[in-house]
């Protein structure tokens, strides 16, 4: 989809009564929002395709319920809008390093874990409220899945490259003997990743429902766990019994823990996506000598990631 116009973005908001002091263009298809009223607080506008609509309808009703910021939703025949306050609290990708201090864990770790209680609950609440009959998923139509690691039960071509021939042979193998997995489907967050929850005082908002679709549920659970697995790998001061923890909390708010053939299957799939992320987007980045920070904690991840898919590749063979 073409970005619509910021006028047709305006026309859109004042057709359901908004009305606008300022309406920034941030990127193509995010604005910031100021009405009129000064009482009322900046907004963020995402614009979102046509085919989305119906997804962000169901959004709309279930609300903060599902631990959306308030928002609401706008549509006509060409695109639609989502209008919301920002989220209170900061990313977990920024908090997180400084809770698993060991020091400050100790002091923090029960709100911490109610926060992510809370978002296993909330994704239960989206999950159950939007369930589709169909379970079979493929391999290759796993939606967490963003950069296409997976085609036809294959790897890309440029994860040969990277991993040991052994371990490339050995993920594609697993691939050929299991190209469905049975979940149950409904409307998922589809990218929930640490960047995008955010955390506050025992609680959590989620944000970035760019890529809302219908897909196996528990993508949601195991992309945000391969997210924090390797957010706790990659700091030499966090430890497995952190992580252990917070994703005890999580999966008891969720109130269903996966089958562990069916997780670890996910957990490769994802982990394969995310190096090849690293492959696709971050090379020429990397390389820039005033960021090495950047590029170690990009060496850290990568072998992180070998490792891992090296890990689970041997025990579901």
């Amino acid at each position: 989809m073409s970005s619509p116009s910021k006028t047709a973005v305006g026309d859109l908001l004042e057709t359901n009564e908004m009305s606008i002091s300022s309406l920034v263009e941030e990127s193509g298809s995010v604005y910031r929002l100021k009405l009129t009223d000064d009482s009322s607080p900046t907004r963020y506008v995402k614009v979102f395709p046509k085919e989305q609509q119906e997804h962000f309808l169901i959004l709309n009703e279930l609300g903060e319920a599902v631990g959306m910021p308030k928002s609401e939703v706008f549509v006509n025949e060409e695109f639609g809008l989502h209008v919301m306050v920002p989220a209170a609290g900061t990313a977990l990708s920024y908090q997180l390093p400084k809770y698993l201090v060991p020091g400050v864990w100790r002091q923090r770790r029960r709100e911490l874990q109610a926060g992510i209680h809370k978002l296993g609950h909330y994704l239960r609440t989206l999950h159950e409220n939007s369930r589709c009959d169909q379970t079979m998923v493929t391999v290759d139509s796993i939606y967490i899945d963003k950069y296409d690691a997976v085609v036809g039960c294959k790897l890309d071509t440029q994860l040969h490259r990277i991993l040991d021939n052994d371990v490339a042979s050995a993920v594609e193998r697993v691939l050929a003997q299991r190209p469905e997995v049975d979940l149950k489907r409904s409307l998922i967050h589809g990218d929930l990743i640490l960047l995008h929850v955010f955390y506050h005082k025992k609680d959590v908002t989620i944000i970035d429902f760019d890529r809302v679709e219908v897909g196996g549920s528990l993508e949601d659970c195991l992309s945000f766990e391969c997210t924090l697995d390797l957010m706790v790998s990659r700091l030499p001061y966090a430890r497995r019994k952190q992580f252990t923890q917070l994703m005890k909390s999580f999966y008891n708010g969720y109130g269903t823990i996966p089958t562990e053939t069916i997780a670890d299957l996910l957990k490769l799939i994802k982990f394969c996506s995310l190096l090849l992320y690293y492959i696709q987007k971050t090379d020429p980045f990397w390389k820039s000598p005033s960021l090495s920070q950047r590029q170690l904690t990009r060496d850290i991840d990568v072998f992180i990631l070998k490792r891992r898919i090296k890990e689970l590749a041997t025990r579901l063979q």
